[in-house]
């Protein structure tokens, strides 16, 4: 078994899958390691089993899943558009500006798609500065995001403490995915159409996940299996102390 597939079926054989709508109180506060899958994209492992596109880490899981689903209840401190120059909790997700750059991209936008792809500071400025139509256009799109996200992805988490953890588990499994042969974007993956950076950095378009960094990492090896087996067990503690909060579960 190869260490892509062990890792598939770890987590889909021990932790939900979660679906856009949830209550923030289903996931962790701490840190841990996320893991999204989307609608469409499946593994090389058989079974038709979902396809990881995306491995990210966070101080709290449950602020940055928010980040990326720009939740919008009580205490999330992540509303869908805050007015400048108050700065939107879902601008800090990379995830949701490479969505952004995709939908910039298919329209031929260039001259927004310049602009949008800054840096928030600097996209901050760049929107005041043509008023309000463009704030107002910036509002539909991260609209637009939002509803991707909360359609087409879903997640798993894993509880782990230690960033040291954290960023081990992150590398190795994102090196792990990204390098594993029988693993394939189909043809209608989102991500195929990421708009190519005017730089030399690697491109999202060329691989098979929302991301560009730790794609060349050393893959899952026994002392990452051990931590990720010691976090499965963690959050399904976690999971189990938390017994009357519904977990939706997506049907992939």
């Amino acid at each position: 078994m190869s260490e892509c597939q062990w890792l598939h079926e770890q987590l889909e054989g021990n932790l939900p899958l979660v679906a856009f709508p949830f209550e923030l109180e289903q996931i962790p506060k701490t840190g841990g390691v996320y893991f999204f899958y989307e609608k469409g994209e499946s593994c090389g492992h058989g079974s038709d089993r979902p396809r990881i596109v995306r491995v990210g880490i966070s101080g709290s899981v449950r602020q940055r899943i928010g980040h990326h689903f720009a939740d919008e209840s009580k205490g999330s401190n992540c509303r869908m558009y805050l007015e400048f120059p108050d700065k939107p909790a879902y601008v800090r997700s990379s995830f949701r500006r490479d969505i952004g750059k995709v939908l910039l991209s298919q329209r031929k936008d260039d001259e927004f798609l310049d602009g949008w792809s800054k840096g928030y500071d600097k996209k901050a400025e760049w929107l005041q500065l043509r008023g309000r139509v463009w704030i107002s256009k910036d509002k539909k799109l991260q609209q637009e995001i939002t509803k991707i996200m909360r359609e087409k992805f879903t997640f798993r988490f894993i509880c782990v403490d230690e960033k040291a953890d954290r960023d081990k588990i992150e590398k190795r499994c994102t090196g792990t995915v990204a390098q594993c042969v029988l693993c394939q974007p189909s043809e209608r993956w989102l991500g195929l159409q990421h708009p190519n950076p005017k730089t030399k950095r690697p491109k999202i378009s060329e691989g098979k996940l929302w991301q560009v960094n730790n794609r060349s990492e050393k893959g899952i090896d026994d002392g990452t299996k051990t931590k990720v087996l010691k976090a499965i067990t963690d959050t399904k503690k976690w999971l189990g102390s938390r017994s009357q909060l519904r977990i939706p579960i997506s049907q992939h």
